[in-house]
């Protein structure tokens, strides 16, 4: 899968579409002249067919939009988990503005090389199911130093205070994206999803078609939509991984409209 996760998606889709539909007709060529002698397949037997595979059909149905649902539901999650991330940390680039000099310039600079590390390093690195340990010392270096601040004036104390709010606010969001590198579909649903788009092509095979081209095309065009749902189903799986992943764009336009935009003075001079 991580093969087809470097590809880009029409590139992966074809290479899923193709092995599927492959697999659906040798499947029909091999099986078909046995299937039709050892069940006795005639138009006496389609009724009964045609009942057991629309029941099949519809169960599978069910259970992979339920799938499809809880994996869309779990990628806007990431979606807004990241989008949080990334406002906290434009949050705290402006809180940490009111710190006396050379503190602010030196907590604003961790910052800002933070949101760098995550857009050009850590966000490749996701995408192969890493976590690089890069950031977690640009975060201890930029606590060590906003622990160390003693607070003089009453307008440095508010300041200190709301700053070491956004900062575990910003910490827990953190916490939450980097959850997501590890999220994938439970084993036993993958075995339901393949094991269901198995049986649902099979059944096919004992429907009672004469022309062996007609019964192989509907096979090709069933195997193709299966295939595709099976593909997004897939694409869809990690939020942070793949050709669909969510981008580094919350990070990069906090850094090109708060942190790369002129700055006011502090409060803390």
């Amino acid at each position: 899968m991580q093969l087809l996760n470097d590809l880009p998606i029409a590139v992966s889709l074809l290479i899923v579409i193709a092995v599927t539909v492959s697999l659906a007709v040798g499947g029909l060529v091999f099986t078909r002249v046995y299937i039709r002698h050892l069940f006795g397949i005639s138009d006496e037997t389609d009724d009964t067919v045609q009942f057991y595979a629309g029941a099949i059909a519809a169960f599978y149905g069910i259970a992979l939009g339920l799938i499809t649902v809880a994996n869309w539901e779990n990628y806007t999650r990431a979606v807004e988990i990241i989008s949080a991330e990334a406002a906290s940390v434009g949050a705290l680039y402006r809180d940490v503005g009111g710190y006396p000099q050379p503190l602010r310039d030196e907590l604003r600079a961790d910052l800002e090389a933070y949101l760098i590390f995550v857009i050009n390093q850590t966000w490749p690195a996701q995408k192969q199911g890493q976590v690089l340990a890069g950031s977690v010392e640009i975060i201890n270096r930029f606590q060590d130093q906003l622990l160390q601040f003693e607070p003089v004036t009453e307008g440095q104390k508010i300041i200190h205070e709301e700053a070491f709010g956004q900062y575990n606010t910003f910490i827990t969001f953190r916490r939450q994206r980097i959850d997501f590198v590890d999220t994938a579909l439970p084993s036993i649903l993958w075995i339901i999803i393949l094991g269901g788009a198995v049986l649902t092509i099979f059944v096919t095979y004992f429907f009672y078609v004469p022309n062996v081209r007609l019964h192989i095309m509907l096979i090709i065009c069933y195997a193709m939509l299966v295939a595709v749902v099976i593909y997004f189903t897939s694409l869809m799986e990690n939020p942070l991984k793949g050709p669909a992943a969510i981008q580094p764009s919350s990070y990069q336009l906090i850094l090109d409209t708060v942190v790369n935009m002129p700055t006011g003075v502090g409060l803390g001079n």
